[in-house]
C-alpha cells in the first residue's frame, strides 16, 4: 500500500464514533464562568467540559490534569514481526483563567509516549514521545458576538462517526485503535468570528497555516505500507537510511515533500450559517481549505530497481537498468506528492423527536484526491454524506446508529481504493451504564454495507474512585483483503486502560 492510500484507509478505518466531549477535557475543569448578562454561546461540541462549579470571583483560574495509561495486547501472534504488545500513556494538561467580565483563556498541553513491540520482552521494541501544545485559546464575548484566537477546534456538523462537513482540523491517526470515543483531531492556529442575532447563528473562520494529518508512515501495526510491491523498495531502502528510531518523523517527509508553506495565500477559509427553531438546527456550510490526502505519484520501476538493488537480485539489477537509467537521465522523479485545494459546500440537521436526535449531513466536494486501485491518484468531484440517529429512552441507555457514504462522480475503472464505486458503511455504538453509573458497558460496531468489512469493539469500564476509572475491552476486525478490515485484520486485540483525573 502507498502512504497516500494508508491516509486514505485511516480516513475511513477508524470506526468508533466521535465524542461529546473533546478527550482532552474529560475530567477537567471547565472554562471559569461567565457572569449570564455577558455569558457566550454554548461552546462547539468538543470543546465543552465538565459542568464547572459557580464562579468565586471575577480572577477565577482552574487548572487541571489527566494520566491515561494503555496496554494493548493481539489475540494472536500471526508472525511477519507483527507487534503483539503496544503500550499507550498520556499526560494532558490545562490551565483555565477568566481575565475579566467578557474575556476567558485556557491553555492545554500534552505529553505522550509510545511503545511497541513483537515479543514480550521487548526485544526489538520501539518507543517514542511526543510535547505538544492542544488548545490555547483567547476568547471575547460581547453582546451576542464572540471572538476567539489561538489553536483551536473547529468542529463543524452533526455527525460522530464521520462529518462530512468537518473539513477545518486535520485528524490525529496516531493511534486508531477503536479503544474508546476519543475524537483523533489535531488543533490548528485560527481565528474564529461567531454572531448570534435571535434564531441565526454565524461563524467565520480563518486558519493562516496548513497543518496535515498525522500518521505513521511505517514502523506500526496501524501503517501497513511496506509490503505491497510499488513501495517495498523504497520503504525498505528508507527504513536503511534512517533507522527505526526516527519512523514516526519520516512520514511527512515521505507523502509530501513539498507542503504548502506559510504564506497567506495558503490559508483556510470557511464560513457556516445557521438557525435554531423549536427542536430543530440546521447549518449552511462553505470551506475553501486543502485536501489533506496528498496526491502521490511513485515511479514502479524505480521501486522495483531499489528493491532488486537491496535483494541483490543482479538479474533483475541488468534487466531494469536501461529503462531506469533513461528515466534518471530524463529528470523522472522517483516520487511526486502534492497537497491540492479542497472546496467544499454543504449542510447539516439536528431534530429532536421525543427521545431520538435524528442527524443527517451532506457535502459537495469540487475536487477531492482518490485513489484507483493500481495506487494512482486521481481528482474528482464527489458527495459525501451521513445520516443517522441517537436514542436515549432513559439516562442509562443510549444508542446511535449512522450510515456514512462517498460517492464519487467520475468512474474509475475497478472502482477507487477502499471505497470502490460507492462506499457505504454503517456505525453504531450502545452504552448501558450498568450499576449507577459506576460500572458501564459499551459496543463500538462498524460493517461495510459495500466493502463488507467490519469492525466489534465491546468494552467494560468502572470508576473505581471520582476521577478514576478502570476500562478493558477487545477489538476485532476482519473482511475482504482489498478492505480496510481487511488490511488491519491481524491488529485484532485486548486493552485495559486506567485514567485518572486530578
Amino acid at each position: 500500500m502507498t502512504p497516500a492510500p494508508l491516509v486514505l484507509a485511516a480516513l475511513f478505518a477508524a470506526p468508533a464514533p466521535a465524542p461529546a466531549d473533546d478527550p482532552d477535557l474529560i475530567g477537567m475543569p471547565g472554562m471559569p464562568d461567565v457572569p449570564a448578562e455577558t455569558a457566550p454561546a454554548p461552546a462547539p461540541a468538543d470543546e465543552a467540559a465538565s459542568p464547572p462549579p459557580p464562579p468565586t470571583g471575577p480572577s477565577e483560574t482552574r487548572f487541571g490534569a489527566t494520566v491515561s495509561t494503555r496496554l494493548d495486547a493481539d489475540l494472536a501472534d500471526d508472525g511477519g514481526g507483527e507487534d503483539t504488545v503496544e503500550s499507550h500513556l498520556r499526560f494532558d494538561l490545562e490551565l483555565a483563567t477568566r481575565l475579566s467580565p467578557r474575556t476567558t483563556a485556557l491553555v492545554a498541553g500534552r505529553i505522550s509516549h509510545e511503545a511497541r513491540t513483537p515479543d514480550a520482552a521487548f526485544d526489538d521494541g520501539r518507543a517514542a514521545a511526543l510535547a505538544e501544545l492542544r488548545e490555547a485559546r483567547l476568547s471575547w464575548q460581547g453582546d451576542g458576538v464572540g471572538l476567539d484566537v489561538g489553536q483551536l477546534f473547529l468542529r463543524w456538523g452533526v455527525a460522530d462517526a464521520v462529518s462530512p462537513n468537518d473539513v477545518l482540523n486535520p485528524q490525529d491517526f496516531l493511534d486508531p485503535a477503536p479503544v474508546s470515543f476519543e475524537t483523533p483531531m489535531l488543533p490548528v492556529p485560527a481565528v474564529r468570528l461567531t454572531a448570534s442575532p435571535g434564531d441565526f447563528a454565524f461563524e467565520l473562520a480563518v486558519v493562516p497555516f496548513f497543518v496535515p494529518h498525522r500518521a505513521a508512515l511505517f514502523g506500526s501495526d496501524w501503517a501497513p505500507v511496506g509490503g505491497d510491491a510499488p513501495t517495498a523498495g523504497l520503504l525498505g531502502t528508507l527504513e536503511l537510511l534512517i533507522g527505526p528510531e526516527a519512523d514516526d518523523d519520516a512520514w511527512a517527509l515521505f507523502t509530501a515533500p513539498r507542503p504548502p508553506d506559510e504564506s497567506p495565500r495558503n490559508a483556510s477559509v470557511g464560513t457556516r450559517v445557521g438557525w435554531h427553531g423549536p427542536g430543530v438546527d440546521l447549518h449552511l456550510n462553505a470551506a475553501h481549505t486543502w485536501d489533506r490526502l496528498p496526491a502521490v505519484r511513485f515511479d514502479p520501476a524505480l521501486g522495483d530497481f531499489l528493491a532488486a538493488a537491496r535483494a541483490n537480485d543482479t538479474g533483475t539489477l541488468l534487466r531494469l537498468y536501461p529503462d531506469v537509467q533513461t528515466r534518471l537521465a530524463g529528470g523522472a522523479p522517483l516520487l511526486d506528492s502534492r497537497y491540492h485545494r479542497l472546496d467544499l459546500i454543504g449542510l447539516d440537521l439536528a431534530w429532536a423527536v421525543g427521545d431520538v436526535l435524528v442527524k443527517a449531513e451532506a457535502a459537495h466536494s469540487f475536487h477531492r484526491t482518490l485513489y484507483r486501485r493500481d495506487f494512482s491518484p486521481l481528482r474528482v468531484p464527489s458527495l459525501s454524506y451521513t445520516v443517522g440517529a441517537d436514542w436515549m429512552p432513559d439516562p442509562d441507555v443510549t444508542a446511535t446508529l449512522e450510515v456514512f457514504g462517498l460517492r464519487p462522480w467520475e468512474a474509475a475503472e475497478g472502482g477507487y481504493l477502499y471505497v470502490g464505486r460507492h462506499l457505504v458503511q454503517a456505525t453504531g455504538h450502545l452504552r448501558w451504564v450498568v450499576i449507577d453509573a459506576r460500572l458501564t458497558a459499551d459496543v463500538i460496531g462498524q460493517y461495510g454495507l459495500t466493502q463488507e468489512d467490519y469492525t466489534v469493539a465491546p468494552s467494560l469500564a468502572l470508576t473505581v474512585t471520582e476521577g478514576h476509572t478502570v476500562a478493558a475491552g477487545v477489538y476485532v476486525m476482519g473482511g475482504p483483503r482489498d478492505t480496510l478490515g481487511g488490511v488491519f485484520d491481524r491488529n485484532d486485540a485486548g486493552w485495559l486502560r486506567w485514567v485518572g483525573a486530578f
